[in-house]
C-alpha cells in the first residue's frame, strides 16, 4: 500500500487537532470525510467568544499549505443552532481570490457534515468585498433580507470567527443594497460613513451575544480625531463605557481624552461643554435622533472666524456621536439654551449639523509602494488624503508618479526614489476598469521616459510593481494592463513582458512577506 507524504502530513493535522480538543477544551470531536474528498475536523465551541489557547493552536496548524491546497478554518451552526463548531476542510488556493474571499465561498456552500448546519439561506450570494487594512465589508444580494434577525447576528458571527482565523481581518460588516444591515433598533456593528456615495463603514469588533442586551455597559465606538498635520479627520476604535445607549456624555468625555495612537491621530479637541451642562439626545416620530451638545461661553466667543481647526474639532463631534448612537443623524451645538450660529457649515440653516457637511474634512489612508534606493524591494507608504479623492483611480496613480520626494516623503521614512523622472514631466493617461483588470494607456511620452531613465533590469521589475502594487491596492483591482493608444503594451525595455495583464506581486515588498494584504 501506498501512502505519499500529503496523506501523512493531512493525517497528522487531524490527530493534534483531536488531541488539542480532546484534552484542552473538554468538547467532542468527530472526524469524517466531505464530498470533495477533503478531510473535515469538528470542534464545538461557543459563538462569538474567543476561542482560546487551544483553538489558536488549532488555527495556527490548520492554514499551513498542504501540496497547493489550503485548509481554512470554518465556523458553522450546530445541529439546535445553539452553538458554532469548526470544520476544517482543504481547498486549492485560487489566484483570482484572497483567501479571505475563498472562505466565504466555502461558508456560502455550506457545511460537508450532516451534523451541522448552513450559514445562509440557499439563494445568498455575494456581490462584491470592500476590504482595508483589519476591515472587510460584504455585500450580499438582497436575498439575505429574508433571513430573520437571529440568523444574520450569527451569520455574521460565524463569517467574523473564520476571518479572524485567517489572521488579517478583525471587523466585518454585511451590506446589501449599499446599505449596512440592521437588526431591530440597533446595527449589527456601530459605523461610520467612509464616502457617501458607496455607503461603506467602518466598523467595531463583533457583539458577543446573539441578540444585543437590554442595557450596554460596555461598547466599542468609532471616534475622530485630526490627523497629524491637522488637515482630516481620523478614526480611532475605542472601548467606551454606557450607562444607557443614548449617553453621549462618556462619547464625548473619551474624546477628550484624545487618541490612543501618535502615529497619525492628534488631539486637536480644544472646545468646552457647559459647565454643569450635559448632552441631550432628542428623538422624532420617524426613529431619528439628534443629539444637543452644550458649548460653554468662552468657547463660543472665542470663534468669530470658523478656520480649519475649528471646524475639525465639531466635525469630530459630529462623527463620533452620529456614527456612536443609533438613528442619530444630526447635532446641535448650543449654548445657554440657544442654538450656536453656524451659517459657515450650517448649510441647511436650521442649526443642526450632520455629517454631509464635514465630507470634505474625511481622511484616508493611501497606501503607495516605492523601490528603495538599493533596489532591493518596494517600501509601502502611507499618505492622508481626502475621502472625496480616496477611490479616484487617476489621482492615486498620478500621486505615485511624483515620486517619493514630491509628496513629501522624509528619509525618516525610507532611503526611497522612483527610477522614471514623471514629476518634472507628467505623463498623459486614461484608465479604465472592466471586471477585475485595470486598463491604463499611457500616452508615448511615459515609455519613452521609462526607455531613457531605466537603466538596469531590476529597475524596470520594480517600477511595474510599483505601479502594479499600488493600483490593486483599489479593491476590486486585481489585475493591471499597460496600453499605448489603446493596445497592449509588450514591454518597458525589454527585461518584463507586458503583453497580458499582472497581479499583484507581494513578493517584492519589504519586511512584508506574502501575507501583506
Amino acid at each position: 500500500m501506498r501512502v505519499n507524504k500529503r496523506t501523512i502530513r493531512r493525517t497528522g493535522l487531524i490527530l493534534a487537532v483531536l488531541m488539542c480538543c480532546m484534552s484542552l477544551s473538554g468538547c467532542y470531536s468527530v472526524m469524517g470525510t466531505s464530498n470533495s474528498g477533503s478531510t473535515i475536523v469538528q470542534q464545538e465551541s461557543a459563538p462569538y467568544v474567543d476561542t482560546g489557547e487551544a483553538d489558536s493552536a488549532v488555527a495556527e496548524d490548520a492554514i499551513q499549505e498542504d501540496d497547493g491546497e489550503r485548509a481554512y478554518v470554518l465556523y458553522f451552526p450546530n445541529e439546535d443552532y445553539t452553538r458554532l463548531t469548526v470544520e476544517v476542510a482543504y481547498k486549492a488556493a485560487d489566484e483570482g481570490k484572497s483567501r479571505e474571499e475563498t472562505a466565504i465561498d466555502l461558508l456560502l456552500a455550506g457545511p460537508s457534515s450532516d451534523d451541522l448546519r448552513p450559514v445562509f439561506d440557499e439563494g445568498v450570494k455575494v456581490t462584491r468585498y470592500e476590504q482595508s487594512l483589519d476591515l472587510m465589508n460584504i455585500y450580499f444580494t438582497t436575498d439575505l433580507l429574508n433571513m430573520s434577525d437571529e440568523d444574520i447576528l450569527r451569520a455574521q458571527a460565524a463569517v467574523a470567527n473564520t476571518l479572524t482565523e485567517l489572521g488579517e481581518v478583525k471587523r466585518v460588516a454585511f451590506f446589501c443594497e449599499g446599505r449596512l444591515i440592521k437588526v431591530g433598533n440597533q446595527p449589527l456593528m456601530p459605523g461610520q460613513a467612509i464616502q457617501e456615495e458607496l455607503d461603506a463603514y467602518i466598523m467595531s469588533k463583533l457583539i458577543d451575544q446573539f441578540m444585543l442586551p437590554e442595557e450596554i455597559t460596555q461598547r466599542e465606538v468609532v471616534l475622530y480625531f485630526t490627523d497629524a498635520n491637522k488637515r482630516y479627520m481620523l478614526p480611532e476604535t475605542r472601548m467606551v463605557r454606557f450607562t444607557s445607549d443614548d449617553d453621549a456624555d462618556y462619547i464625548l468625555d473619551a474624546l477628550f481624552r484624545g487618541p490612543s495612537s501618535t502615529e497619525y491621530l492628534s488631539a486637536s479637541v480644544s472646545f468646552k461643554l457647559e459647565e454643569g451642562q450635559k448632552t441631550a439626545v432628542s428623538r422624532d416620530g420617524s426613529g431619528y435622533a439628534t443629539v444637543e451638545v452644550p458649548l460653554s461661553q468662552d468657547y463660543v466667543t472665542d470663534f468669530a472666524e470658523f478656520d480649519k481647526q475649528r471646524t475639525l474639532e465639531l466635525g469630530a463631534i459630529v462623527y463620533s456621536l452620529t456614527g456612536s448612537i443609533d438613528q442619530v443623524r444630526d447635532v446641535k451645538f448650543i449654548c445657554n439654551g440657544e442654538r450656536v450660529l453656524m451659517d459657515e457649515l450650517d448649510v441647511n440653516g436650521d442649526g443642526r449639523l450632520n455629517r454631509l457637511d464635514f465630507l470634505d474634512y474625511v481622511g484616508n489612508r493611501l497606501v503607495l509602494y516605492y523601490p528603495d534606493k538599493q533596489m532591493t524591494g518596494l517600501q509601502k507608504i502611507q499618505r492622508i488624503i481626502s475621502c472625496n479623492s480616496y477611490h479616484d483611480i487617476g489621482m492615486r496613480l498620478q500621486e505615485l508618479l511624483k515620486g517619493p520626494s514630491k509628496i513629501g516623503i522624509s528619509s525618516s521614512e525610507g532611503n526611497l526614489t522612483w527610477p522614471v523622472d514623471t514629476a518634472t514631466q507628467m505623463p498623459g493617461f486614461k484608465t479604465r476598469v472592466d471586471e477585475d483588470i485595470l486598463y491604463i494607456d499611457f500616452d508615448s511620452s511615459f515609455y519613452n521616459l521609462c526607455v531613457n531613465s531605466l537603466t538596469q533590469q531590476q529597475e524596470e521589475y520594480l517600477t511595474v510593481y510599483a505601479i502594479v502594487n499600488t493600483m490593486t491596492e483599489v479593491t476590486g483591482i486585481r489585475r493591471v494592463a499597460f496600453l499605448q493608444d489603446g493596445q497592449p503594451v509588450q514591454t518597458l525595455k525589454g527585461n518584463i513582458r507586458l503583453s497580458e495583464p499582472l497581479m499583484r506581486n507581494p513578493g517584492v515588498i519589504l519586511n512584508s512577506g506574502t501575507g501583506e494584504r
